[in-house]
């Protein structure tokens, strides 16, 4: 076929298997984050990182986002938010919105109708492969109709869980 592969290019495809393997960051509070508007989605907040390894997010400036910095192309993302059971009326949601505009294709949302306890529960949400490009950024939103000023997330869940937000590149 006229292709000749040399041992600089396996090993330059070698390099940018390496750079990009293991490459993500979770983003987390360090304190309860509380949801006073009832009925809306809204952005979370993060004010730590557990790993950050290409500069995804900024604990200074855009707090909300996971920001896709150049070299990648596709993403997984994960999020976890525990919600305090303040009350048992209302549906509680998470869902992962692109560059401020809307839901992420592929992305989907989480809801859960109002439960019969007074105990915490933690909703998940994950995505398959995402074809992104460098600058778009997304946010985890969350979701209560209770009526009422509810949904504490805490930094230290129940049973282990925490709230959290979380990208891994997959390319």
């Amino acid at each position: 076929t006229g292709l000749t592969l040399t041992s600089s290019a396996i090993v330059s495809c070698s390099a940018v298997a390496r750079r990009l393997n293991g490459h993500g960051a979770l983003a987390y509070n360090t304190s309860a984050f509380t949801m006073a508007v009832s009925g809306t989605w809204t952005d979370i907040t993060w004010s730590a990182e557990s790993y950050d390894t290409l500069g995804f997010h900024d604990t200074g400036s855009n707090t909300n986002r996971i920001t896709i910095p150049a070299g990648v192309t596709r993403v997984k993302l994960f999020g976890n938010a525990e919600f305090s059971a303040l009350n048992t009326t209302g549906t509680r949601g998470i869902r992962f919105y692109k560059n401020g505009t809307g839901v992420a294709a592929g992305t989907g949302e989480v809801l859960l109708p109002a439960i019969s306890t007074a105990n915490p529960f933690s909703l998940y949400l994950g995505t398959p492969p995402l074809v992104i490009a460098p600058g778009d950024y997304f946010t985890m939103q969350y979701w209560q109709n209770s009526g009422l000023t509810n949904g504490t997330l805490g930094a230290n869940a129940l049973d282990g869980s925490q709230t959290y937000f979380a990208v891994e590149v997959v390319e």
